[in-house]
């Protein structure tokens, strides 16, 4: 039962409660209903609240390995214009590849059984492209200068 099921639920019970205290009729009656409708508010109280499934991992970020700009872009960059290459990254395919078989240890993560790791050639890719744009925006807005 969702949350929001339950109270409509004991709300309704409520209103069956006022209804029957309105109601003329004899005091034991009135008890007998009371407490039935009583009952069953706690039973409803006590049933447990379904909570909604969360996504791990977003529609659009599962075709990450297909759509990504690491495997897309930079391979396509890569393979049709190196100097369009260099400027995105901000070095050659040689400085990449030294840079990252530096750290490539230490960014290597394990697939779990809930989504596929990031490569270590993303993640440094990634970073340099956010380094680098940072810098130029830096330079643009003047705190580079003083």
């Amino acid at each position: 039962m969702e949350y929001e099921d339950k109270i409509e639920l004991m709300t309704h019970i409520f209103e069956c409660i006022e209804e029957a205290m309105e109601v003329d009729s004899d005091d034991c009656e009135k008890e007998d209903i009371c407490e039935d409708l009583f009952n069953m508010f706690d039973k409803v109280a006590e049933m447990p609240i379904e909570k909604k499934k969360r996504q791990w991992v977003k529609v659009w970020r599962e075709k990450r390995s297909v759509n990504g700009s690491h495997s897309f872009l930079i391979k396509e960059l890569l393979s049709l214009d190196k100097n369009e290459y260099k400027n995105y990254v901000r070095m050659s395919d040689n400085q990449f590849g030294f840079i990252l078989s530096a750290v490539n240890e230490d960014l290597l993560k394990e697939d779990t059984r809930m989504r596929a790791a990031i490569s270590p050639a993303e993640k440094l890719s990634l970073t340099l492209r956010f380094l680098a744009t940072v810098s130029k925006q830096f330079l643009r807005v003047g705190f580079y200068s003083q």
